[in-house]
């Protein structure tokens, strides 16, 4: 959440820099989201955090 919020801040503010390595910092927090949540065999919930994931990249590359 608090990702979130900095990530809308520093959009209004439009510092590129930080923007860029909230990006970075989210995508990462994603990978290690999916990857935990398969390692403990939590199938729906790992099924979910992979297409939240997709969406987020998919809506990054839209914005580019």
């Amino acid at each position: 959440m608090l990702i979130g919020v900095s990530e809308l801040i520093v959009t209004q503010l439009k510092i590129e820099k930080v923007y860029k390595m909230i990006i970075v910092f989210s995508m990462l927090l994603g990978i290690v989201a999916v990857l935990f949540l398969a390692l403990t065999g939590e199938t729906y919930a790992t099924a979910l955090a992979f297409l939240l994931l997709v969406l987020k990249a998919g809506l990054y590359m839209k914005g580019r």
